[in-house]
């Protein structure tokens, strides 16, 4: 379904006819650059997929009014990427190709996993997974704060609604269940070999040895993740043109572009989220040294605070003979990191092209890259994040450590 609205520009008064793509979510947002002066608009689309009904709200510089013919044609998807030419056409569904790609790729990768396919036709089968966030990130955050009567109610709750049929036992099992969602098939395997790494280890006397420095940062770590996965949510407007693709096991389209670009509201997204999965992959260097015989704290080359002080560019090394380590960690850019946190970021709506400078302290060469790359790199390294998390629950869960909640 696509809603039409007639909006005009605040600053220039050039109209627009926004075609936008219903997703699904209850609610999404987009920005982008009047087609005339240039000026940020920011509308929202508020959803009742129940009810098949929709408000339109104008967010910044515009407002709604009447069509007129001439108006400048912009098409806008929550979930999919579109060409330079399909934001500009009228009268088409520019995503429609998309959709059956997807659709065919879910259906190939369930029968390639041999799950079993979600009846489509169910009620309520829709994953809205920044709603869903929204109770997920009260309970958590409540039980933090040893507020777990509280958190509990909204499990409940939770459990009712969106998981019937497998009815929630904790948080734990909660953010089990929604990261199985949300990383889909992009994580499954990666997720599945470091997991056949780690059985043998299940009992041995270095992994009882190691219990009780987890117990010691694994607060920390919760707390890093749940930071990451906040910040995540809080620009999921943007993130959402992206994230589908890896659900359903596709390929990002090349040569597309985001049809909203907030760029502001994602800036530092990577380089944040690089920071702290710098951190949190200590847990793979010190189960990996137990893979090869040793004490967790006692590495190949390095002392214990030798490893703690090394730059986090160069904490992966301590794993990288492990090939299945080594593969959750992919996407780690500290050119990128470099730039988002030197303020060396600049972004051209028109063209959607992200630079920056890439050396140390935000002084090296320039760099460029789409606005839609910039999307598919943040995505990436959260998933490496949302996929480290389920490891790092299963080995917890398994061998009786305190969950990194």
């Amino acid at each position: 379904m696509i809603l039409r609205t007639a909006i005009q520009c605040n600053t220039c008064q050039r109209l627009h006819v926004t075609r936008v793509g219903l997703g699904q979510d209850d609610s999404q947002s987009h920005t982008f650059p009047c087609r005339n002066c240039g000026e940020e608009i920011s509308i929202r689309l508020d959803i009742d997929h129940q009810r098949a009904a929709t408000k339109f709200v104008s967010v910044k510089n515009c407002s709604v009014v009447k069509e007129e013919p001439g108006a400048e044609i912009v098409n806008l998807e929550a979930n999919f990427l579109l060409t330079p030419e399909e934001q500009r056409q009228d009268f088409v569904i520019p995503r429609l190709r998309q959709v059956v790609a997807m659709a065919e790729a879910s259906a190939n990768q369930f029968a390639k996993s041999g799950l079993v396919m979600p009846n489509l036709k169910t009620a309520g089968w829709r994953p809205d997974y920044a709603a869903e966030w929204q109770d997920l990130e009260r309970a958590w955050s409540l039980t933090r704060r040893k507020q777990n009567d509280l958190a509990q109610k909204i499990i409940e709750s939770a459990s009712a609604q969106r998981y019937a049929d497998a009815p929630l036992s904790s948080l734990g099992d909660w953010l089990w269940k929604f990261t199985a969602s949300m990383g889909g098939f992009s994580t499954q395997a990666k997720v599945s070999a470091c997991v056949s790494v780690t059985k043998p280890l299940a009992n041995t006397s270095k992994v009882k040895d190691f219990s009780s420095h987890y117990g010691a940062i694994s607060k920390e770590h919760g707390l890093r993740y749940f930071e990451v996965f906040r910040e995540f949510f809080n620009c999921y407007g943007e993130f959402s043109q992206i994230f589908l693709y890896y659900s359903a096991g596709l390929d990002v389209p090349m040569e597309h572009r985001a049809t909203s670009s907030n760029f502001s509201a994602v800036r530092r997204f990577y380089g944040d989220c690089f920071e702290n999965f710098a951190v949190l992959v200590e847990f793979l260097a010190f189960i990996n040294n137990i893979c090869e015989g040793r004490n967790w704290n006692t590495f190949e080359r390095l002392k214990f605070h030798e490893y703690r002080e090394l730059d986090k560019p160069n904490r992966f090394n301590a794993f990288a003979k492990n090939s299945e380590f080594s593969a959750l960690c992919g996407e780690r850019d500290n050119r990128i990191r470099n730039g988002s946190h030197h303020a060396s970021f600049t972004f051209d709506p028109e063209s959607q092209t992200v630079k920056y400078r890439s050396g140390k302290g935000g002084t090296g060469p320039e760099q460029s890259m789409p606005y839609a790359d910039y999307l598919d790199r943040c995505c990436r390294i959260f998933l490496q994040v949302v996929a480290l998390f389920r490891l790092e629950l299963m080995v917890a869960a398994g061998y009786d450590y305190d969950l990194p909640v």
